[in-house]
């Protein structure tokens, strides 16, 4: 395998599973990593992370890692705006400490920003009062 190729995991399970055997027929850790075109660094870091895993389950456990990483980068794209909009519900908006100068265009956007965001946070809450769905339930 050329270096800096990206191996798919199921070419990493039977890469180990090769390995293991020749081991097993007495061949040492290092011809067998060599034979397999591999180093013995990438053989201990495969084992590791894919050792007693079939091929199925491997490729099963890399979609769910590639899932996860793009759920992951989707809280983190909206966590700060939930926070703005959660800011604004509250009043917790404060106005900048230093009335008397003169704001810069980004604070001016960033105002507009979040007047625009406590507009759209109004209209969630009027939607949600009205989808039959959405109505909070009666605790009796």
């Amino acid at each position: 395998m050329r270096r800096g190729q990206k191996t798919s995991a199921e070419q990493v399970v039977l890469k180990l599973r090769q390995i293991e055997v020749q081991t097993a027929q007495g061949k040492s850790l290092a011809l067998a990593c060599k034979e397999a075109a591999i180093s013995e660094q990438s053989y201990y870091r495969w084992r590791k992370e894919y050792g007693g895993l079939r091929v199925d389950q491997a490729r099963k456990m890399k979609d769910l890692e590639r899932e996860n990483a793009r759920l992951r980068r989707l809280v983190a794209d909206l966590s700060p705006e939930k926070q703005v909009l959660a800011d604004v519900a509250s009043g917790n908006l404060q106005p900048p400490s230093d009335a008397g100068r003169r704001s810069t265009a980004s604070e001016r956007s960033t105002v507009s920003r979040n007047v625009m965001l406590a507009g759209s946070s109004a209209s969630i809450a009027a939607r949600n009062a009205t989808c039959p769905h959405c109505r909070p339930t009666k605790m009796g």
